[in-house]
């Protein structure tokens, strides 16, 4: 497998500087959202302590290899399968969702091996809409000392259906090693797709260091993806770098910020760099009840052989409220401002539209003058040690800027999880998505309701 990318000057001297920094270091973690260091913007209140080594009670093991094998299987019906505008497919399925994780742990060093399937069959339509998509990789881990870590991912996607267009910056590689956060936290919208059979290739690496009551984290990565069918969506290969730290500043409040930028090669389109920098302040729990952050930044395009520019400000504000040990509810409220001169259009497949906004039912072309307002609620609750439910609204609303056409998405979602022992856990998920607008052949709604089993070797 090739990687071609056509940038030349800064921007491949920065991309392959990064990238080479974070690898020659040795070994790499991924973004600290994948679980490698802090998976906040909040830094760390006291020193990393010696972690114990796992075990192996209970667990599948080969030689020195622990062994984690799962198998997710659920039924469901969903009213809209590619959440189409003009042509709704409504449908039952199944899900068949093997995975394995294979860890090897010293201390020192942490190799993990993994891969899975997850394949869609929808018995009562033609056969052609079926997915089979999988999963392999790897994550290797050095820890230098307890607050300094390096980490490397090389991670390889097939996906049946391809997105309508993806999000400028990339996002963390969700795996059997490193998975989405539990509960309302992990939720996101499902999106516009189109069957198109795909092959992502992406190689990560961060640094992840912690001082005194503070963390810094700088993360390169590599990304190229290749589409079967290259009339309906567009080759591209990216290359992107991110910086973020935080620190205390008093014992209720820190300040945090973050820098990113992404080079995008588009196989017979001009190359784009798109940023995005923000700073911020956030708080350690007040009255044992409320904690909260808010943060104000800029993000910006440039499109190559005079396509043109975007960019605007972003700014929000989160409130977590945590009542009881069993109960916590967090409100967000986000705004993104684009005024964009960009005179293409965004290419089917790649990555053309504004990050953030995992609550959109649909992306946000980067070519498009808008502003975007996005509220949420998210919540979990446990009734018991065995079961828990939690539940999530958003609402982004999409005004154009100097026009009066609009777009307004909705997303509610529900889930449920019993225990029913050690290894075993029922599932039940609904998720409602929406959207309104007034531009021709661009609302959609679907409905998607899923029962299932989630079993742990």
């Amino acid at each position: 497998m090739a990687i071609t990318l056509k940038w030349s000057g800064r921007r491949y001297r920065v991309a392959a500087l990064l990238f080479s920094v974070t690898c020659g270091c040795f070994f790499g973690s991924l973004d600290a959202a994948l679980a490698q260091g802090s998976t906040t913007n909040e830094p760390p209140l006291y020193p990393p302590v010696v972690r114990q080594l796992p075990g192996g009670a209970g667990t599948l093991s080969l030689g020195d290899w622990l062994l984690y094998p799962t198998l997710n299987f659920h039924s469901f019906y969903d009213t809209n399968i590619y959440s189409s505008p003009t042509s709704p497919i409504s449908t039952a399925g199944v899900n068949f969702n093997p995975s394995l994780l294979a860890l090897y742990d010293t201390g020192i060093h942490t190799t993990s091996l993994y891969g899975n399937i997850s394949s869609n069959i929808y018995p009562f339509i033609d056969s052609t809409n079926d997915t089979f998509d999988r999963q392999a990789g790897f994550i290797e881990k050095y820890e230098a000392m307890r607050d300094l870590i390096f980490t490397l991912q090389g991670n390889y996607q097939h996906s049946t259906n391809a997105s309508v267009f993806t999000q400028a910056l990339p996002t963390p590689v969700l795996s059997p090693a490193s998975p989405a956060l539990p509960g309302a936290a992990g939720v996101v919208a499902a999106q516009q797709t189109f069957v198109n059979p795909n092959d992502t290739y992406t190689a990560i690496g961060t640094i992840y260091k912690e001082f005194n009551r503070a963390f810094m984290a700088v993360t390169g990565s590599l990304l190229t993806t290749q589409y079967s069918n290259t009339s309906t969506a567009t080759d591209y290969s990216s290359a992107a770098y991110s910086v973020r730290g935080g620190a205390w500043f008093s014992p209720l409040f820190y300040a945090y910020a973050s820098g990113s930028e992404s080079f995008v090669s588009t196989v017979g389109a001009p190359d784009e760099t798109y940023y995005q920098v923000a700073a911020g302040l956030g708080s350690a729990k007040i009255g044992q009840l409320f904690s909260g952050s808010i943060y104000y930044g800029y993000q910006g395009t440039n499109v190559a052989d005079g396509g043109g520019t975007a960019g605007g400000p972003v700014y929000g504000v989160k409130v977590l409220y945590v009542p009881t040990s069993v109960w916590n509810v967090t409100v967000s409220i986000d705004r993104t401002i684009n005024v964009s001169n960009i005179t293409t259009a965004p290419l089917a497949g790649t990555p053309q539209a504004l990050p953030g906004l995992s609550l959109a039912g649909s992306p946000v072309g980067l070519n498009q003058s808008v502003q975007v307002t996005a509220p949420a609620l998210r919540s979990d609750y446990r009734f018991s040690e065995q079961t828990s439910i939690f539940g999530v609204i958003g609402y982004t609303a999409v005004d154009y800027i100097g026009s009066s056409q609009f777009e307004n998405f909705w997303t509610a979602s529900v889930g449920i999880r019993h225990n029913l022992s050690d290894h075993l856990t029922l599932t039940f998920d609904y998720q409602y998505t929406a959207a309104l607008s007034n531009i021709p052949d661009t609302a959609f709604n679907r409905n998607y309701t899923a029962v299932g089993a989630i079993y742990k070797f």
